[in-house]
Protein backbone atom coordinates (compact mmCIF):
# COMPACT_ATOMS: atom_id res chain seq x y z
CA UNK A 1 0.00 0.00 0.00
CA UNK A 2 1.56 3.33 -1.01
CA UNK A 3 1.99 5.98 1.61
CA UNK A 4 0.49 9.38 0.89
CA UNK A 5 -0.13 12.43 3.02
CA UNK A 6 -3.56 13.86 2.36
CA UNK A 7 -4.10 17.61 2.68
CA UNK A 8 -7.59 17.97 4.16
CA UNK A 9 -9.42 21.28 4.30
CA UNK A 10 -12.75 21.99 5.91
CA UNK A 11 -14.17 22.86 2.49
CA UNK A 12 -13.31 19.51 0.89
CA UNK A 13 -14.39 17.55 3.96
CA UNK A 14 -17.83 19.21 3.81
CA UNK A 15 -18.02 18.72 0.03
CA UNK A 16 -17.29 15.00 0.37
CA UNK A 17 -19.83 14.68 3.20
CA UNK A 18 -22.46 16.07 0.82
CA UNK A 19 -21.73 12.99 -1.33
CA UNK A 20 -21.70 10.69 1.73
CA UNK A 21 -17.94 10.13 1.42
CA UNK A 22 -15.71 10.32 4.48
CA UNK A 23 -12.01 11.18 4.40
CA UNK A 24 -11.33 7.58 5.46
CA UNK A 25 -13.25 6.17 2.47
CA UNK A 26 -11.44 8.56 0.13
CA UNK A 27 -8.00 7.64 1.50
CA UNK A 28 -8.74 3.92 1.38
CA UNK A 29 -9.76 4.01 -2.30
CA UNK A 30 -6.75 6.14 -3.29
CA UNK A 31 -4.35 3.87 -1.40
CA UNK A 32 -6.02 0.64 -2.61
CA UNK A 33 -7.60 1.39 -5.99
CA UNK A 34 -9.32 -1.12 -8.24
CA UNK A 35 -8.14 1.07 -11.12
CA UNK A 36 -6.64 4.50 -11.74
CA UNK A 37 -7.10 7.00 -14.52
CA UNK A 38 -7.68 10.59 -15.41
CA UNK A 39 -10.91 12.50 -14.91
CA UNK A 40 -12.68 13.09 -18.21
CA UNK A 41 -13.97 16.48 -17.07
CA UNK A 42 -10.90 17.93 -15.31
CA UNK A 43 -7.88 15.96 -16.49
CA UNK A 44 -6.90 15.33 -12.87
CA UNK A 45 -5.75 11.94 -11.63
CA UNK A 46 -8.39 9.70 -10.13
CA UNK A 47 -8.77 6.36 -8.40
CA UNK A 48 -11.73 3.99 -8.57
CA UNK A 49 -12.63 1.45 -5.94
CA UNK A 50 -15.05 0.11 -3.38
CA UNK A 51 -15.73 2.08 -0.23
CA UNK A 52 -16.13 0.05 2.95
CA UNK A 53 -19.92 0.40 2.58
CA UNK A 54 -19.83 -1.44 -0.78
CA UNK A 55 -20.34 1.55 -3.05
CA UNK A 56 -18.05 1.90 -6.08
CA UNK A 57 -16.64 5.43 -6.03
CA UNK A 58 -14.30 7.69 -7.93
CA UNK A 59 -11.85 9.87 -6.02
CA UNK A 60 -10.42 12.83 -7.91
CA UNK A 61 -7.37 14.63 -6.57
CA UNK A 62 -4.28 16.67 -7.34
CA UNK A 63 -0.75 15.40 -6.78
CA UNK A 64 1.03 18.17 -4.89
CA UNK A 65 4.26 16.17 -5.04
CA UNK A 66 5.30 12.50 -4.87
CA UNK A 67 3.86 12.09 -1.36
CA UNK A 68 1.12 14.70 -0.93
CA UNK A 69 -2.39 14.53 -2.34
CA UNK A 70 -4.97 17.28 -2.33
CA UNK A 71 -8.47 15.72 -2.50
CA UNK A 72 -10.84 17.45 -4.94
CA UNK A 73 -14.06 15.40 -5.03
CA UNK A 74 -15.47 11.89 -4.78
CA UNK A 75 -18.81 10.34 -5.62
CA UNK A 76 -20.50 7.05 -6.44
CA UNK A 77 -20.19 5.82 -10.03
CA UNK A 78 -21.04 2.73 -12.02
CA UNK A 79 -18.35 0.07 -11.97
CA UNK A 80 -15.82 0.31 -14.79
CA UNK A 81 -15.54 -2.59 -17.18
Amino acid sequence: MPHFEFIWTQEITVHLADNDITPEKFEDVVRNPQSVGTSDSTGRPCSFGYANDGRYIICIYENVDDLQILPVTAFEVGERT
